[in-house]
């Protein structure tokens, strides 16, 4: 599948390249197939290629192991950030130049490495400074809270879950429910811990 994929993609790029060098030669209605078939073509080339490793098929699961590891977490982290602002990076500079940039492989190289460390440069500054933050409060303030639903819900799983371990082994343990109007009066454990109103 792995092979199939890359030689989908690799004749792909190959006929793009016979177009560009064409140019002028070739028939309308090849280039419109082209256009037409050439991104979905692509895409499936890349499943393919990537399939193997996401359904860890033995002869790739040693990368697809590599890649899961938790040494990737921080970089991870802050992917988003970085495919946010790169455009910004990217148009900054191109409407900051005083003349046209003439098309230069070494150039582009070199931008392209400045463009993912100044990404990623911010992006980790937007980590530390605004999201990390702003996730912090979020926590203590509204997920932490005695009468969030969020903390009422994880109670109420929490007390459930305990409550058929407690009745497999004979324990009791009470959920009530006030009947006549229908509310939630609180779930009460046999200890005093896990009691939430």
């Amino acid at each position: 599948m792995f092979f199939l994929g890359w030689l989908l993609n690799f004749l792909t790029v190959k006929v793009l390249i016979w177009i560009n060098l064409a140019s002028g030669n070739v028939n309308i209605w090849v280039s419109v197939m082209y256009l037409l078939f050439e991104r979905p073509l692509f895409i499936t080339g890349t499943t393919l290629q990537i399939l193997p490793f996401l359904l860890r098929t033995p002869g790739f699961k040693p990368i697809a192991n590599l890649m899961s590891s938790a040494m990737w977490y921080p970089l991870a982290r802050l992917t988003y950030g970085a495919y946010l602002c790169h455009g910004i990076l990217m148009l900054f500079r191109t409407y900051n130049t005083s003349q046209g940039v003439f098309a230069n492989e070494f150039d582009a190289f070199l931008f392209f490495f400045a463009y993912v460390a100044f990404a990623f440069l911010f992006s980790f500054f937007a980590t530390v400074l605004i999201e990390t933050p702003c996730l912090r409060f979020v926590d203590s303030f509204i997920v932490r809270s005695k009468g969030s639903l969020a903390s009422n819900l994880s109670a109420s799983f929490k007390n459930l879950t305990t409550k058929d371990k407690d009745e497999a082994h004979g324990g009791a343990q009470d959920l009530l429910i006030d009947q006549d109007h229908g509310k939630d009066v609180g779930i009460i454990d046999s200890s005093p811990k896990t009691f939430r109103e």
